[in-house]
């Protein structure tokens, strides 16, 4: 019973010396303790039954059972009466003769036809209710990785407004805007990112991401350091350049495979070159070798209709330029974004720290000096993630400020340090 395991727990060491020269708890004198009389000691203990029911509880003779009384006969109970000798009944050795009329005139002594008030209990053991079997919780989901696979992009998924909330240009879905007010680079094709993320830990249904590395099945690239970001970007105008991006650190971020929501840190290093080639800014990979770049003749593969290829960069002696080297790291999420300048009047203030130092009152955002205002629009997977295995639409937004790049050519050229957004619009997995 779980009373008396509870009173054992408790009490242990202190159970033999209970009670000398009889058998606590043995209510019929057979010389052992049952469970039946256990649950009789109880009951004279809390005043359910009267200690005639069981004399040989009253241990220290003071007519009630108190909880040491019950412990020694849960103690006999356990492991025996001392010299498993049958109690004897209180009639066999009364320890004071029954008082005579004329030494108690008021009240006679009881005989034998008294009875008690209340019968003794019928003892009826309850089975303890079963342990109810653990429902399977969120916290025990447990998932291999993550992929996002860019698609193409349509529509617009944000503006960019004057102080008024007047609209001063719509976003496109895919394209990557970048600079303040005075900027004159042109707005980018979106790197395709198509990328696997480890999951290294979930709590419920919120998962924790981290990098992949080495090969990953087509079209998927590894996250860690070094891993592409999608194939080459080229730019045909206003000038022709070409640019490559990397992981410039591991990716991180998270998942709630129940919410549908995510949140990716994009750790990017863009290395630009400006090319001699108007038509093809990016060298190709033709017929298995890298047509001309720093790999020209050199063995390549790629997966783009256009023969695009991490394999195949500017470079060595085909007259391309080194630009420079930019490097960001933006949360990527499914969340809808927005900022303003401190100044809604657009008088003062700027999107990004210093970006007022060099045209103070001017920042603007994407070459619109009046640029006050940038939303731009995430979307959760409707319904969640699951089941595993599943690909869900899900477009992921980045809103984040770039700093100079102590890069004269490409610090004016896109007017930093400024904002940068990008909607990347496509379909996440989640792997079993």
């Amino acid at each position: 019973m779980r009373f008396g395991a509870v009173m054992i727990a408790v009490v242990v060491g202190a159970l033999a010396s209970a009670a000398q020269g009889q058998c606590v708890g043995d209510c019929d004198g057979t010389g052992e303790v049952t469970i039946n009389e256990l649950i009789v000691g109880v009951n004279i203990a809390l005043g359910n039954a009267t200690i005639d029911g069981c004399p040989s509880f009253d241990a220290n003779g003071d007519g009630d059972v108190t909880i040491n009384e019950l412990i020694a006969g849960v103690n006999n109970a356990l492991q025996g009466c001392p010299d498993n000798e049958p109690t004897p009944t209180p009639t066999d050795t009364p320890e004071e003769p029954a008082p005579t009329a004329t030494d108690t005139p008021e009240e006679p002594a009881p005989t034998a036809t008294d009875t008690p008030e209340e019968p003794t209990p019928t003892a009826t053991v309850m089975p303890e209710p079963p342990t109810p079997t653990p429902t399977p919780t969120e916290a025990a989901m447990t998932f291999s990785s993550v992929d996002f696979v860019a698609g193409q992009a349509t529509g617009n998924c944000g503006t960019a407004l004057d102080a008024t909330g007047a609209v001063l240009k719509n976003l496109a879905c895919g394209i990557t805007y970048v600079g303040g007010g005075a900027s004159s680079a042109p707005p980018l094709d979106a790197s395709p990112l198509k990328a696997r993320f480890a999951v290294t830990g979930c709590t419920g249904t919120s998962c924790t991401l981290g990098p992949t590395s080495g090969p990953q099945p087509p079209p998927l690239d590894c996250t860690d350091i070094g891993c592409p970001i999608g194939p080459p970007v080229p730019v045909t105008q206003p000038l022709p350049t070409c640019s490559s991006t990397t992981w410039g650190a591991p990716g991180e971020g998270s998942v709630d495979v129940s919410a549908g929501t995510a949140s990716v840190i994009l750790h990017s290093s863009a290395h630009t070159w400006l090319s001699t080639s108007a038509a093809h800014p990016c060298p190709r990979c033709v017929g298995g070798t890298c047509e001309r770049g720093a790999r020209a003749g050199l063995a390549c593969t790629s997966s783009n209709a256009d023969g695009l290829t991490q394999d195949c960069l500017p470079g060595g002696t085909d007259g391309s330029a080194d630009i420079g080297i930019i490097k960001l790291d933006v949360q990527l999420t499914t969340d809808t974004q927005s900022r303003s300048t401190p100044d809604a009047s657009h008088l003062a203030g700027a999107f990004c720290d210093g970006q007022d130092a060099i045209r103070p009152g001017l920042p603007g955002c994407f070459g619109l000096r009046k640029c006050a205002r940038i939303d731009i629009a995430g979307t959760p997977a409707a319904g969640g993630f699951l089941p595993t295995g599943s690909s869900h639409a899900v477009t992921l937004s980045a809103l984040a400020c770039v700093p100079m790049q102590n890069n004269a050519l490409v610090d004016s050229t896109s007017d930093l340090p400024g904002p940068a957004v990008e909607a990347l619009s496509g379909t996440m997995t989640v792997n079993p």
